[in-house]
């Protein structure tokens, strides 16, 4: 158990009630007695940057996932005219195929 002073703890009571190197004891609150509550998530995989708690996503292992099927510009631009295949329908192969031509955007 970490603790938000410097000096040593000597030992840790049975209720929680710590005791410092000069005999000082610290009980903590209950939850329902505390001034500002616990914002730490349950998850203990949770992770603290800055103010606020982060949970980790959960994804898909690799092996079962699934990338869309790409196409470069250059296919596009090579096409005679603007056609309804897959690499053409994109919004911006289509700007890409205007530009290349000359036409407006």
């Amino acid at each position: 158990m970490a603790s938000v002073t410097h000096r040593k703890i000597r030992r840790i009571e049975d209720d929680g009630t710590r005791v410092y190197w000069d005999y000082h004891r610290y009980t903590p609150l209950p939850d329902e007695d505390r001034t500002y509550a616990k914002r730490k998530p349950a998850d203990p995989r949770a992770l603290r940057f800055g103010s606020t708690w982060y949970l980790p996503l959960e994804v898909l292992p690799d092996k079962e996932r699934v990338m869309p099927e790409t196409f470069g510009d250059d296919q596009t631009v090579d096409h005679p005219a603007l056609c309804k295949c897959a690499p053409c329908l994109r919004p911006e192969a289509q700007r890409q195929w205007r530009r290349a031509r000359g036409l407006r955007p």
